[in-house]
């Protein structure tokens, strides 16, 4: 099926380079089941679509800086509401006949009221009794179309309520949020807002790309500061306490040099009143 909603490249990307797509580590074990050796595969379209754990994928920087953008802002978001929860790059094992496990970059649950293993590789959906709220993927050139493709397909097979795709990589040069939801078993493009961009309802959230960047902003239409803004943050706080603890230290040598100054002008009055008496 896949959505006819966007002109697709014709091409996609070039196979001089077989590990344009990612790299697999495969290891290699002796009789007794240790590691004795390793090589490299270079990763399939197959495998972009349905990922093993640790499977390394090649992006561009804009898709990293994106990336790093959205899953700041949902992990900070999901705090305020028990049970949800966000992952990034995650493999989500949805635990569903004829679906393979995928990979998004982005994606966030309800009731994950169990306890996770943080060093898992791979979530179960159906034993967690997890409840999706919305997908995210950011596009890059060369797997693009299997975003818009099978990616497309099987998550409106799955039902997912809001699939968000961060068009890092549009044919066009200008990259740009598209966001459709599931309504009566069919994908149906969202409302873009000129200004904010797209609103995922249940997340309270508006996505848009501005400019360089993607941004994502409260239901207020306030952006959310990214990793770089609050970087900048920490650095001028940092800045400014050592700016006022010079300031402590410099007032604390002047109090001291002004105590020293009147302990010294106290010791010669009392010398001073001392020969007085005796003359």
């Amino acid at each position: 099926m896949a959505t006819d909603l966007l002109d697709l490249p014709t091409k996609r990307h070039s196979d001089a380079d077989p590990f344009h797509i990612g790299t697999r580590l495969v290891n290699h074990r002796d009789a007794g089941g240790n590691i004795a050796g390793h090589h490299y595969e270079p990763l399939t379209e197959a495998d972009y679509l349905h990922p093993q754990e640790e499977d390394w994928f090649v992006s561009s920087n804009r898709h990293a800086v994106a990336l790093r953008t959205l899953a700041n802002a949902l992990t900070l978001t999901v705090r305020e509401r028990p049970g949800r929860r966000a992952f990034a790059e995650h493999r989500i094992d949805w635990q569903r006949l004829g679906i393979e496990p995928h990979g998004p970059d982005a994606v966030v649950f309800d009731n994950m009221h169990a306890p996770y293993d943080d060093l898992s590789g791979t979530l179960p959906v159906g034993d967690f009794g997890a409840e999706i709220v919305a997908l995210f993927e950011v596009t890059s050139a060369s797997t693009r179309h299997i975003d818009f493709g099978d990616k497309f397909d099987e998550f409106l097979e799955l039902g997912i309520p809001y699939f968000i795709v961060i068009d890092a990589a549009a044919p066009n040069g200008v990259p740009i949020v598209i966001g459709f939801r599931y309504v009566r078993g069919v994908y149906r493009e969202m409302r873009r807002d000129s200004k904010l961009g797209v609103l995922v309802p249940p997340l309270k959230l508006w996505f848009r790309w501005d400019r360089d960047r993607l941004v994502v902003a409260d239901e207020d239409g306030s952006d959310i500061p990214d990793f770089d803004e609050l970087t900048t943050r920490a650095e001028t706080e940092k800045a400014r306490a050592e700016t006022e603890k010079a300031r402590a230290e410099s007032e604390k040598a002047r109090a001291e040099t002004e105590k020293a100054r009147a302990d010294a002008l106290a010791l010669e009055v009392a010398e001073l009143k001392a020969r007085l008496n005796d003359q």
